[in-house]
């Protein structure tokens, strides 16, 4: 296959994260092992304590100075044809930029480049070469402008849905933060993917946004890694599920179900249970998720994630899915099953 001048460097860079990625990670420790085995259906073990959990509000999607990771991740969906369009920017430990494009044919796309440090503000803004997202506190709206990896748009997150801010969660030594600013909302705009011949109208999408930062790694072999699903429902609500695994499995987790006026309830803690796995290569993952709060929540509803077009990225430290799917007739789910590389058996 020949390659361009674009396409050479697009792999040179993604060489080089993938690189930096490992030195990051260090040495494989104990646990290795887990790799050779494919798991049952299982149920995640529960997290003891409270990780403070609130409402997400603009202020919390400000600048993070001196955290280990951060990024920010938004993406908009099409619940009637599939199509996906994900940008993911990062700050730190590198600022890079992750594109995903999933069209309506079911064709699937991933590219990784590095770009300029963010700028942040208490706007709250993020831009970098890459492009720009901005809260414009008029229209009470996310303004995303992005020209990376052959993708441009030019999009409107509007009538917010806010999430959770949840965090710290501290395990293994590490601490992370979490928030929500658009669990779901209505879309407006347009993007240009690689390979359309114009831009495509996202007008009567879904969106949604949220932002991590802490003092965690992303490659450290200990901890085992993470569920997250979010789905945009017919009525204009959302179902929300995050959380981290420790290196003995427990999971900290946080589930919220947001009402089609914004109405937003949370349970940290869940009881989650992973189901139907698919094997690839050394990776399982599981088709379903259940999901309940560990302790029964008025207006927190147990909710299944059901993965109905996967999609895999791998690294030389850690593999995830990042698959289309859905929780009732009418819904389009993103959900994310992560694992480190000693743990990818788990």
């Amino acid at each position: 296959m020949k390659l361009t001048r674009g396409r050479l460097l697009t792999t040179l860079l993604t060489a080089l994260f993938a690189l930096v990625v490992m030195v990051l990670a260090g040495p494989a420790t104990a646990g290795s092992a887990s790799i050779l085995t494919s798991p049952a259906d299982y149920t995640l073990p529960t997290a003891g304590g409270d990780i403070p959990t609130k409402l997400a509000t603009p202020a919390d999607n400000g600048p993070h100075a001196g955290s280990q990771t951060e990024w920010w991740y938004v993406h908009v969906t099409n619940p009637a044809t599939g199509e996906v369009f994900i940008a993911q920017l990062f700050s730190a430990p590198l600022p890079l930029v992750n594109t995903f494009w999933y069209d309506k044919n079911g064709n699937k796309s991933h590219l990784t480049s590095a770009t300029t440090p963010p700028v942040t503000t208490n706007q709250p803004s993020v831009c970098a070469l890459a492009g720009c997202l901005k809260y414009d506190a008029t229209k009470k709206a996310y303004n995303l402008k992005w020209s990376a990896n052959g993708v441009t748009a030019d999009l409107w997150l509007n009538n917010l849905k806010p999430g959770v801010t949840w965090g710290p969660a501290t395990y293994d030594n590490q601490s992370l933060y979490w928030t929500v600013p658009a669990a779901t909302s209505n879309v407006t705009g347009w993007i240009w993917p690689v390979g359309s011949l114009k831009p495509i109208s996202v007008d009567g999408w879904r969106g949604y946004h949220d932002h991590n930062w802490g003092n965690f790694n992303l490659s450290d072999q200990q901890y085992a890694g993470w569920e997250w699903a979010v789905s945009h429902q017919a009525d204009g609500s959302a179902k929300l599920l995050g959380g981290v695994i420790d290196s003995q499995g427990d999971y900290r987790s946080v589930l919220a179900d947001i009402k089609p006026d914004g109405t937003m309830t949370a349970c940290p803690g869940t009881v989650t249970h992973l189901s139907n796995f698919t094997k690839a290569g050394l990776f399982d993952y599981p088709g379903t998720v259940d999901t309940q709060c560990a302790t029964p929540t008025p207006g927190v509803d147990p909710v299944t994630f059901q993965v109905t077009a996967p999609y895999q990225v791998t690294t030389p430290t850690f593999l995830f899915t990042e698959s289309v799917g859905k929780t009732q007739p009418g819904s389009l789910a993103l959900i994310e099953h992560f694992r480190t590389l000693t743990h990818l058996g788990s």
